[in-house]
């Protein structure tokens, strides 16, 4: 951020250098350890020692899943102090991205155990089911936890989308979504990113406008509507779902559905 955007957020630039690298530092100090513990795995892969393959990969899984959970929950505590403040959303984007990085990790660390002691027994079959649950159930806590420390922020008003006179910026998209036009179509035209485009259409199924399972299908309403029901959905907003969901699904889906469970 430049000097003048610090100034007029009202925060100082080193609490944000100060998270980063303490992200860093953290990560830094493993990488002797990784490549330490990596030489150990390709030569148990190489002994053919299986038992002792799997007794290395869950020590070292519970080993690693621990380092990314902590960096996960300095993450988001960084992130819901940042919401409180203006001019950041650039900087925030980029916490979502490195909060989607250190998710994916998590996942693929959680899934190692499970493949290893699948191929090892000759199986066939992986189910990571009640992985993805722990995952959703940690976060779920690890952000209730955090709003109970800092609260969010009253959210702003938003200009409407509807000019003096003619159809609203809504009213085109959707017309043109209607016509046969796909959302990427629509962007392309209209000069807008597809995201915005599909803004509009979830306010046309909000509306009434549009169907709801013509906006998106159902084996996504279906799995955001699963983990809703996992969150007190009071207090929580769709930044914050995002985040349960791992950055699955995007904005637009997660506020129909929540829109949605409401109403009914």
């Amino acid at each position: 951020l430049s000097g003048k955007n610090k100034n007029s957020a009202g925060f100082d630039e080193t609490t944000m250098q100060s998270v980063m690298q303490q992200l860093a530092t953290t990560l830094d100090n493993e990488k002797a350890i990784a490549r330490k513990y990596r030489n150990q795995l390709f030569g148990l892969i190489e002994s053919v020692d299986n038992e002792q393959l799997f007794e290395r990969i869950e020590k070292g899984s519970a080993y690693y899943r621990s380092i990314l959970l902590n960096n996960i929950k300095v993450l988001l505590l960084h992130i819901q102090e940042m919401k409180q403040h203006k001019r950041v959303k650039t900087y925030l984007n980029n916490l979502s991205d490195l909060d989607q990085l250190f998710a994916k990790k998590l996942e693929q660390v959680d899934k190692s155990t499970v493949l290893i002691s699948t191929i090892i027994n000759n199986g066939s079959e992986f189910d990571f089911s009640s992985l993805e649950k722990k995952r959703t159930e940690e976060r779920y806590a690890i952000l209730t936890a955090i709003k109970k420390e800092i609260p969010d922020a009253p959210p702003t008003k938003k200009k409407s989308g509807r000019k003096k006179d003619g159809p609203s910026t809504f009213d085109i998209t959707l017309e043109m979504f209607q016509s046969g036009m796909d959302m990427e179509a629509i962007a392309k035209e209209r000069g807008l990113v597809p995201g915005t485009i599909e803004g509009h259409l979830a306010k046309a199924v909000e509306s009434g406008k549009m169907e709801l399972f013509k906006f998106m299908t159902k084996d996504d309403f279906a799995s955001i509507s699963d983990a809703l029901k996992k969150m007190e959905q009071e207090g929580f907003s769709s930044k914050d779902v995002y985040i349960v969901l791992e950055g699955k699904f995007s904005y637009p889906k997660i506020r129909v559905v929540m829109n949605h469970s409401v109403s009914e």
